[in-house]
């Protein structure tokens, strides 16, 4: 949603008085969007971290416990309000991706075993080896909402060339990279593969559906940081400039007089991109692309901001320093930014770890971060909404 079109369509009343104009009323300030924060707490252990959230409220993450005298990890995701806990010392398992059904794809390891499996982790808790028996799966791994997931796996020893995609109990396409190394995937709900293969030095994206691969620009001098639903990609070039490939055309974005550097960081489905710049000074200023214009989101006060995620409805979630320089998570709304609470224990000088995850929701999105206290770390959920 532009600027203008999220100010909406405010009245404003010019009184004509022997034909001299009266000053115009000043717009009402946009409301405040509702805000509703959900603390996760330390799930069962010493602490825990969120990797992601889907528009249920779903969260999948990784969690500490201690087995005497170490600590383990071990993975969790909370449903419903039900929270179902996988591995421990037995098994490390790390999930990596969370679809709107509340499905996630996994990687497992397991302490003198034969490999590490990518798993299909059904609704039910059931958990599906989906890489070829006698095979080693790599890290990377994405699932979309039909339930297919995409994955890496390689001869034991060798690194992750091959790339599948799975659904439903069998492997639908697979493609050989020889001797090149697959990282960072993303998949769309169309089955559009994006990610890196490292070819030696060479460093180069792909986009593939199961067809001809295709690369896009020079891999040495692209780093993709979101896919969008029709699979546009954003991200920067080597020398941290923001870019935005369409159809496989990269162009670069506008930036702030005086300002070169910086990230592109997400794209909604409206093609609107947030991120932020580097400034002279070692800053950040948080910055929002839409309509082939660049604009500056603004802080709470502070010299800095990023801007991370937005969401279809135009909430863009990101992160400020406050007057007192403090780093907190925020939301900017119809041009106005508010500060995300948190839990009233949270570390009063670093309360942020970081922001890790976004959904939509109608009319609004949701946002997964890490936040800090005495005792460690807890992940927290803000539901926040535009409609009044």
């Amino acid at each position: 949603m532009s600027v203008v079109k999220a100010l909406g369509a405010g009245l404003v009343t010019a009184l004509v008085v022997a034909a001299v104009a009266a000053p115009a009323a000043a717009a009402p300030k946009p409301p405040p969007p509702r805000i509703a924060l959900t603390d996760l707490g330390k799930v069962s252990g010493h602490e825990a971290r969120g990797i992601d959230v889907n528009s249920r409220g779903d969260v999948i993450g990784m969690n500490t416990i201690d087995y005497d005298p170490v600590q383990v990890q071990q993975a969790f995701r909370i449903r419903g309000g039900r929270t179902e806990l996988i591995g421990g010392a037995a098994e490390y398992v790390l999930p990596v991706d969370l679809n709107s059904r509340g499905q996630a794809v996994l990687t497992t390891t397991t302490p003198g075993g034969s490999g590490r499996e990518v798993q299909f982790w059904g609704l039910d808790g059931s958990r599906t080896r989906i890489n070829p028996a006698g095979t080693s799966a790599g890290d990377a791994a994405a699932l979309n909402d039909s339930g297919t997931v995409a994955f890496t796996y390689s001869a034991p020893g060798g690194e992750p060339d091959t790339l599948a995609l799975w659904r439903g109990g069998r492997i639908l396409h697979s493609h050989q990279f020889p001797g090149g190394r697959l990282l960072g995937l993303e998949l769309t709900n169309a089955g559009l593969v994006t990610g890196y293969v490292v070819t030696g030095p060479r460093f180069q994206v792909f986009q593939w559906d199961g067809g001809p691969v295709r690369y896009i620009g020079d891999g040495e001098n692209y780093r993709f940081r979101d896919v969008g639903r029709n699979g546009e990609l954003v991200g920067s070039d080597a020398a941290l400039r923001p870019q935005h490939t369409v159809r496989g055309r990269v162009r670069q974005l506008p930036m702030p007089t005086g300002l070169s550097t910086g990230q592109a960081r997400d794209i909604d489905n409206h093609g609107r991109i947030v991120g932020w710049a580097d400034a002279p000074d070692g800053t950040w200023r948080a910055l929002l692309w839409s309509g082939g214009q660049v604009r500056e989101l603004g802080t709470l006060g502070g010299r800095s901001a990023r801007a991370w995620f937005i969401t279809d409805s135009g909430l863009i979630f990101g992160e400020s320093e406050d007057a007192a320089g403090i780093r907190r998570p925020v939301v900017w709304w119809r041009g106005a930014i508010t500060a995300l609470p948190l839990p009233a224990d949270s570390r009063p000088d670093q309360p942020l770890i970081g922001l890790t995850a976004a959904a939509d929701i109608a009319g609004g999105g949701r946002v997964l971060a890490d936040r800090s206290f005495t005792g460690g770390t807890t992940p927290v959920v803000w539901t926040v909404s535009g409609r009044r």
